[in-house]
């Protein structure tokens, strides 16, 4: 995940996002990835916006259970 601060104007935001894509979907940068075991993909900034946003929302109990399914610690 890649993030920035507030207040990026939003042709800055649009280049970065443009990059990402690209590199994201890019055949050879996938398979370097894959070659490691990390799988790359994309998502437009506002989706990954939406999906932050719900996870800070969640219960204590709901962080518990998705920490423990991710082998995160201190939740």
């Amino acid at each position: 995940m890649v993030g920035t601060t507030p207040g990026v104007p939003r042709e800055r935001v649009a280049f970065l996002e443009s990059a990402l894509k690209k590199t994201a979907e890019d055949p050879e940068c996938q398979k370097r990835f894959d070659s490691m075991g990390t799988p790359v993909d994309y998502a437009p900034g506002k989706v990954v916006l939406g999906d932050v946003n719900e996870m800070l929302s969640l219960s204590g109990e709901e962080k518990a259970l998705i920490g423990s399914f991710m082998g995160a610690k201190g939740y």
